[in-house]
């Protein structure tokens, strides 16, 4: 801002100055001294001091809803997945189930007699001759290894 004319400033300083009016200055410091003083705060109505309250309380508690209900959700969702989980497996064992005892079902014409961990031993028993196939009875049980007491 520019500083003002000079010519602007002396003859301001020219006019005549006014005179205060009786007690000015007493009302003035009377005033001062007044604002001074502590003044009660204004006292507002006791709805409006609780609204901040209700909303934060409002607030929380949809929160706490809302991270119920995904805790729900979620519990839901997993429990469902467990359970087609569940039905698909159980549905692959009835499968398998049912594919053995069809397996089981069927007359096998082999013989298992044993093996080690590389080598099975197995006997195919439509390769044998049936006049040559005879019922394997334990020795100790054959009629001939029996002998009379006397």
């Amino acid at each position: 801002m520019s500083e003002p004319d000079p010519r602007l400033r002396a003859a301001l300083r020219a006019l005549p100055g006014a005179p205060a009016r009786p007690g000015f200055a007493a009302r003035v410091l009377a005033r001062i001294d007044g604002a001074a003083t502590v003044r009660p705060l204004p006292v507002r109505p006791h709805h409006r001091s609780l609204r901040p309250a209700w909303t934060s309380a409002l607030a929380a508690a949809l929160l706490l809803v809302v991270g119920v209900g995904g805790v729900a959700v979620s519990r839901h969702v997993a429990r469902e997945q467990r359970r087609a989980d569940l039905r698909r497996e159980s549905e692959a064992l009835r499968r398998e189930l049912s594919a053995l005892r069809a397996e089981a079902s069927r007359e096998e014409p082999a013989l298992y007699l044993g093996g080690s961990e590389r080598v099975d031993v197995v006997l195919d028993l439509d390769a044998l001759p049936v006049t040559a196939a005879a019922p394997v009875v334990p020795h100790s049980v054959h009629p001939a290894s029996r002998q009379e007491e006397p």
